[in-house]
């Protein structure tokens, strides 16, 4: 918005000239006569005056605003960003949880394997054709399978509370992992 002032001014003066150094036998040389000229002068003066200031542009708002825009861009970047690092470690704990299901089915699988190798073995030695050695070997190659198969349950398990807790969900609730 433009301000405006306005100043008004009156004023009456009695001016001396003969005090200021004017001699009015000075004025003979342009012809007036001396003695018409007063010596002592009243002015009255008045003055008016209006002025309007207006800002057409202000610089430094304008930086102040123009950065005000990028602080909310940012915020907003910074705020999709903080998204995505949650999608990204959502997803990635989903992932890991599914590849233990899948390790899971992968040891039980070699554990049947090895039941196999280790009834094969006994077969044999029953039948008298294996030696013990090869019973023992067997059924150390099964324990440890089965061993195998209840640690993958068992980070399986722990994934899966570690994903509840990522979403959201209680620790011992049970979700089921869609492939």
């Amino acid at each position: 918005m433009p301000s405006l002032t306005a100043k008004g001014y009156l004023q009456a003066q009695q001016i001396d000239l003969a005090a200021l150094g004017f001699k009015s036998s000075s004025l003979a040389g342009f012809g007036i006569d001396p003695a018409t000229f007063p010596t002592i002068v009243k002015v009255n003066t008045a003055e008016a005056q209006i002025s309007m200031n207006q800002q057409l542009f202000n610089v430094p708002a304008y930086y102040l605003y123009r950065s005000a825009q990028k602080a909310a861009n940012v915020a907003h970047l910074s705020t999709l960003n903080g998204l995505g690092a949650v999608t990204l470690s959502v997803g990635t704990q989903y992932l890991l949880a599914l590849a233990d299901a899948a390790q899971i089915e992968n040891a039980k699988a070699l554990e049947k394997a090895d039941e196999v190798a280790y009834q094969q073995a006994k077969d044999s030695h029953d039948a008298g054709v294996g030696t013990n050695l090869d019973v023992l070997r067997a059924r150390v190659q099964l324990q440890t399978q089965q061993q195998a198969v209840i640690s993958d349950e068992n980070a399986f398990a722990k994934d899966k509370i570690q994903l509840n807790r990522m979403i959201g969900l209680p620790a011992d609730q049970e979700i089921m992992l869609n492939r």
